[in-house]
């Protein structure tokens, strides 16, 4: 049997979504638009069909319609890792920056409880 060329699996959705969506009958149809987190990857040989890769999908993010709003956060705000377009990398051989009154590390902590003795 040849190996295809795209090392393919098939996808196991795991979790519930944060977010809420308009009640439907059972039997209802609804087009999602997912974004998740693949958080394991398994293989095993089945009795007929050679042999099966899942990878588990964590849920991170559902949006009702096929959207590209699954990438924004649910508030609409960027997250820590997200990069705006017109966003330059610092040259990071460029001047040093006030770090805001932070010095140099003078010592441990103090304590008022206490005297020098030791017991």
């Amino acid at each position: 049997m040849q190996r295809p060329l795209i090392d393919t699996a098939r996808i196991k959705i795991q979790g519930l979504s944060s977010e809420l969506f308009e009640r439907r009958e059972i039997g209802d149809e609804m087009t999602l638009t997912v974004k998740g987190t693949i958080v394991s990857d398994l293989e095993s040989v089945q009795a007929h069909e050679g042999t099966r890769r899942v990878q588990t999908l964590k849920l991170d993010r559902v949006v009702e319609g096929v959207s590209e709003k699954v990438h924004e956060n649910a508030d609409g705000q960027m997250t820590i890792g997200d990069v705006p377009d017109d966003h330059a990398p610092e040259d990071e051989s460029s001047e040093p920056v006030d770090e805001g009154g932070l010095g140099e590390f003078t010592g441990g902590p103090t304590f008022s409880a206490g005297g020098d003795d030791a017991a």
